[in-house]
């Protein structure tokens, strides 16, 4: 018998030694650390005190940022590139990497001159740089960093499993000498706990990282699945039929798109609904398309699969409305806001004898202006 002949029968043992069970294991086998770093009211002050406490705890530099979780969205990376620079050693890196969206709308090379060139025209080479991966550059970017290199991989409250296997893979020589530290703030690992009902001074792992991240990847999937099957029924109940059969009706009233309360349903009982109702209006079953009436046994088949052990909050509002509510929702949600500790300051008692050995306000210790000063 030859190797490529024998094949294991058990298909979930072929789907884990597959591209997302091996990234899952890269991730698992070189994370070296999992970090918790506390917001302050500047975010990209927490990322360069983060920066600087892993590179002190783990006794290595720091080659690369990878901000999957967008701490750096909105700023202006040439600046945060400045103040990461003088923070480096210079004996090991000749200037920062990232992507410049506002002057040359490419990845630049900020240089210990000040001098900033594209990277392709740049004298610093890519291996010598510390490269800042922004969020939307956490996708389809590659770069040639060194092969020791170790990166910051930024952690967001709702981190699905395709966006943390993307970001991971930017180091392209992970699991080879390149590794990973993951960090986060409080919001990410205060929902972290809940998940795994673990008390607030736990130390996490990476395994206790990704079960939190699979739960958010179902919980995305599961959210989806109900319009999935209602487009999917819509087209299939008008396939080669009336043109007429595939306009909605028209709804205008604010009764009909928002008077509706909130229950929460199964998901397989909402793409039951939905299928019944598009049967309903272009015939019933009998009138289907030969072609399509696998797609619906498809569509059921993969409800039943995926949804019947989960519900969701729903309404009879159209699919517009229900992003809409769900945002006036996500933003009443209670927010935990931690406030950082403040010293007071020391009140130092008046010197009130000053005012009887005084010859002018101006000796007082204290501001004295003019009172023409005053009312201007």
């Amino acid at each position: 018998f030859f190797p490529s002949t024998e094949h294991d029968s058990d298909s979930t043992i072929r789907d884990l030694f597959a591209t997302n069970g091996y990234m899952l294991d890269m991730i698992i086998e070189n994370t070296v650390k999992v970090v918790s770093f506390r917001y302050e009211s500047d975010h990209l002050k927490s990322l360069i005190c983060a920066l600087k406490q892993s590179s002190a705890d783990l006794s290595t530099q720091i080659h690369a940022i990878i901000d999957c979780g967008a701490i750096l969205a909105g700023s202006d990376l040439k600046n945060f590139s400045h103040v990461v620079l003088q923070l480096l050693p210079r004996d090991r890196f000749e200037g920062i990497l990232f992507y410049d969206g506002v002057t040359h709308h490419d990845w630049v090379v900020l240089e210990r001159s000040g001098r900033c060139l594209p990277k392709d025209i740049s004298p610093v080479n890519e291996k010598d740089s510390f490269a800042i991966f922004d969020e939307p550059r956490c996708r389809g970017s590659d770069l040639k960093l060194c092969t020791e290199a170790v990166a910051l991989l930024t952690l967001a409250p709702n981190l699905c499993k395709d966006k943390l296997m993307q970001a991971a893979g930017r180091l392209r020589k992970l699991g080879q000498r390149q590794k990973l530290v993951l960090i986060g703030g409080n919001d990410v690992f205060s929902k972290l706990r809940d998940v795994l009902n673990t008390p607030k001074a736990s130390h996490f792992t990476p395994e206790n990282i990704l079960t939190w991240v699979m739960k958010n990847t179902v919980e995305m999937n599961v959210l989806g699945l109900s319009n999935w099957a209602d487009q999917g029924y819509f087209y299939a109940s008008t396939y080669l039929k009336s043109p007429s059969l595939c306009i909605s009706d028209e709804i205008l009233e604010l009764v009909d798109f928002y008077g509706k309360s909130f229950n929460k349903c199964a998901v397989s009982d909402i793409a039951k609904n939905s299928r019944h109702f598009h049967l309903k209006r272009t015939g019933g079953k009998a009138k289907l398309h030969t072609e399509m009436k696998s797609i619906v046994t498809a569509i059921k088949d993969r409800v039943a699969r995926y949804g019947d052990d989960f519900s969701v909050v729903a309404s009879g509002c159209d699919e517009e409305c229900e992003r809409e509510l769900e945002m006036e929702i996500e933003r009443e949600e209670e927010k935990e806001i931690e406030i950082p500790s403040m010293d007071p300051v020391l009140e130092k008692p008046w010197n009130f004898k000053s005012i009887f050995s005084c010859k002018s306000p101006k000796e007082l210790p204290t501001r004295v202006i003019s009172l023409k000063g005053f009312v201007q």
